[in-house]
């Protein structure tokens, strides 16, 4: 009968104290080392369990690499996919930013747009952002770029915001939400607001300007529209 003296020692055990049958050595009071065999349904368990440590562990590392946020929000209209920056440049020059600028960006995600208009093209912004991980992630940069004082992050739904600031306002949005924007941006936004909007246009809408951005191997599109300009 293995009494209570016994501890485990398996943390310090060689291949040489294993065998085929499977167990553990334990160490006896006396310092002795004996093997404890394990029956199969003991064996099978640890499997599993460390089978499911390791599963763990790649999703989290998984989750780390592609940030805390969520890439679909059930409150936003579009899930939250990173513009690159390559496109961010494209969109800010077809839009002509400069330092007389207020930037508008409608689901600003970790808010490289309004940071690149504000450190290249010396703009003011405006990120709206209903994703709290987002908006802590889009502060946090501003606050890396040294822009707070000229780039905020609100935490709200872009439908429910005040756009009448904006000269400038950046899309990276579905055409459905575009759709519902329609109304809001005619209603707010002065004549001669710029509005950039990569990948998908705004429908009905005629952009009068736009380009082309080469991304992973395959062209997309950028649409710019201008208010009072845009039938």
């Amino acid at each position: 009968m293995i009494g209570p003296e016994m501890r485990l020692n398996a943390l310090n055990r060689t291949p040489s104290e294993e065998n085929a049958r499977g167990g553990v050595i334990v160490t006896v009071g006396n310092g002795d080392a004996r093997m404890q065999p394990m029956n199969l349904g003991v064996q099978i368990r640890i499997c599993l369990a460390l089978a499911g440590l390791a599963v763990a562990t790649v999703g989290a590392n998984s989750a780390e690499a592609q940030g805390r946020a969520p890439l679909v929000d059930p409150r936003s209209v579009a899930p939250y996919v990173p513009t690159p920056w390559h496109v961010v440049d494209r969109m800010l020059d077809l839009v002509q930013v400069t330092e007389h600028d207020m930037v508008y960006d409608l689901g600003s995600g970790d808010g490289r747009i309004l940071v690149r208009a504000a450190k290249a093209h010396g703009a003011r912004g405006v990120g709206l952002e209903i994703n709290h991980d987002l908006v802590v992630d889009a502060r946090l940069a501003i606050g890396a770029a040294n822009v707070e004082d000229r780039v905020k992050i609100v935490e709200q739904d872009i439908f429910e915001a005040d756009l009448s600031p904006a000269s400038v306002v950046t899309l990276f949005l579905m055409t459905s939400a575009n759709r519902r924007l329609k109304p809001k941006l005619l209603e707010e936004l002065r004549p001669g607001t710029r509005i950039a909007c990569y990948k998908w246009e705004i429908p009905g809408w005629n952009p009068v300007k736009s380009a082309t951005v080469e991304v992973s191997g395959a062209g997309q599109p950028i649409y710019m529209y201008e208010v009072g300009a845009h039938q």
